[in-house]
């Protein structure tokens, strides 16, 4: 059964336009989540789903340059478009981790995607409820969920964040990786801000390598001071 991690990715986001091609240690974003994502156990193969539109097209380019395949889709209907790829590279599993999401852990998504083969689960999370810093998340559902919840679902909010539908569908199996809990559940290590990318550079001036959630509390708990950096872009919901 081939496995094929889709990262949704864009140029026009609102709140930090051209985020993924924000380069932080001679690399971009998009460049650090492709690197990650290419050390997850399990995974053959990373595709980048971009919008369709010329504006996007810089994304696209820096996808193939950095290995990826890439698959063209509608920019709202998120659930369309993963599907397009899912199709285009004949996914049986689709892993789901958000492009914004650059201190993600392969181990997380390894043990994520471990649990739910063993359990043969149709969807699988590590974010519900939340129990890891906002960042770690990641998601894996079978192909033929993808192709229900495109079918079935309506509701714009479902077709924009693509999984609503298969976190609300009760007759799905479901597994769940657990975290720490506790503080660190506030904790925010996405880029979605001016001020995430800035906690994001000061965090990644300390590896040259993808590296993993214990390593980074390891260099927050040595300075606590790089929590202040984001601290006003916090919620999770």
């Amino acid at each position: 059964m081939k496995t094929v991690v889709i990262l949704q990715a864009r140029f026009s986001s609102t709140r930090l336009p051209g985020k993924v091609l924000k380069v932080v240690r001679d690399q971009s974003i998009l460049g650090w989540m492709i690197r990650l994502c290419k050390l997850i156990d399990g995974v053959d193969e990373v595709c980048v789903a971009v919008p369709e539109g010329a504006v996007h097209e810089g994304v696209a380019a820096e996808a193939r340059r950095l290995g990826a395949s890439v698959a063209y889709g509608p920019e709202y209907d998120v659930l369309a478009r993963f599907l397009i790829a899912a199709r285009q590279t004949n996914a049986d599993i689709v892993m789901r981790i958000t492009t914004d999401c650059p201190l993600a852990d392969p181990a997380i998504a390894s043990d994520l995607l471990r649990i739910f083969k063993e359990d043969q689960a149709d969807y699988g999370s590590n974010n519900d409820p939340f129990s890891f810093p906002h960042g770690l998340d990641c998601e894996v559902f079978t192909r033929s969920v993808l192709e229900r919840a495109a079918d079935e679902a309506k509701d714009p909010y479902e077709r924009e964040h693509v999984t609503p539908w298969m976190k609300k569908n009760v007759h799905l199996k479901k597994v769940h990786l657990h975290g720490p809990g506790g503080e660190m559940v506030s904790w925010r290590w996405t880029v979605d801000t001016p001020d995430d990318l800035e906690f994001f550079e000061a965090v990644a001036k300390h590896f040259d390598h993808a590296p993993g959630w214990k390593e980074i509390v390891a260099v927050l708990e040595a300075n606590p001071e790089l929590h202040d950096l984001n601290r006003n872009s916090r919620s999770r919901g």
